[in-house]
């Protein structure tokens, strides 16, 4: 076997096209698209550990009301975005995908898309639209940054979207798409507005210590200007091996009404495999390859 590491996804798919490449990692959606059409290639697709979101900075004074993140998840189209840009069958629903088990909540009332709602708790708020459409509030302009990296092909699409759909019930979004590293450098320094990042809750076997790393207390890629002292205690309780399903259902609940971060799109780890190649296997938690079942299609 000969692994080649290549950086840009532009690079990976083209590869798979050529023939040059018999297993590719990664690929963006637009890739997914032509190579699901190419006769070369299998594309295999699976549900990940993985969530897409809006890193807000509650302790923004636009942002700290749990009702204006609300009215933020309103006016995002989860839908949409995940069929026309990522090319996914749906949106998230709720910060913690399935692929979790039991930190997902099937119960649990789902984030809508209500534009509608979203303007008219913005109103109950005290902002109201400018000349320009934009929402003004003690003659300051609800206009906000939102940083996000190239890394993940998909992260400026998304980003572009929803600066459409913020704008749309009065809100200005500016996107700055600079290194990953700017997320974590501005969550420190407190200069963060929006960010849209990947977060991976299977990097350790429990989700629970993302969410400890995350939320109790919060980290540069979690919460920004929050926190809540009842998911402290439950996520360590949970932690140590005290408590387990009413506890896990609860700080769903929590970061579902709070919305420190947004949820928009559970991930899918996608793959371009040559058709002479068969036994293919995605591993969900990204821990393995599964070169010993592959073999060449005598």
């Amino acid at each position: 076997v000969s692994y080649t590491s290549v950086s840009r996804v532009e690079t990976r798919a083209l590869m798979a096209e050529a023939g040059d490449a018999d297993f590719v990692f990664g690929l963006d959606p637009a890739s997914v698209a032509r190579l699901g059409q190419s006769g070369e290639t299998t594309v295999h697709s699976v549900a990940i550990p993985r969530t897409l979101l809006l890193k807000v900075n509650s302790g923004h004074p636009f942002l700290s009301e749990p009702q204006v993140r609300q009215a933020l998840s309103l006016a995002i189209d989860r839908a949409g975005i995940a069929k026309a840009v990522l090319r996914y069958p749906e949106g998230a629903t709720q910060l913690f995908p399935p692929s979790v088990g039991e930190w997902h909540d099937d119960a649990m009332a789902p984030l809508t898309h209500d534009p509608e709602a979203a303007k008219v708790q913005l109103t109950d708020l005290g902002w109201a639209p400018g000349e320009d459409g934009i929402l003004v509030r003690n003659g300051e302009r609800f206009a906000l940054t939102l940083t996000t990296y190239p890394d993940r092909p998909e992260l400026p699409l998304v980003a572009a979207v929803l600066e459409q759909q913020f704008r749309a019930v009065g809100i200005d979004l500016t996107i700055n798409t600079t290194n990953s590293s700017e997320i974590s450098l501005g969550h420190s320094d407190g200069s963060l507005d929006l960010g849209l990042i990947a977060r991976n809750f299977g990097l350790i076997p429990n989700p629970v210590g993302t969410v400890l790393s995350d939320y109790a207390p919060t980290g540069d890629w979690g919460a920004m200007g929050w926190q809540n002292d009842e998911i402290i205690k439950l996520a360590r309780a949970v932690g140590s091996g005290d408590s387990g399903a009413a506890e896990r259902t609860r700080i769903a609940a929590i970061l579902q009404t709070e919305l420190p971060v947004i949820p928009i799109a559970w991930y899918r780890q996608t793959l371009a495999v040559a058709k002479g190649v068969e036994g293919t296997v995605i591993d969900p938690w990204e821990r393995t390859f599964g070169l010993q079942d592959l073999k060449l299609a005598q």
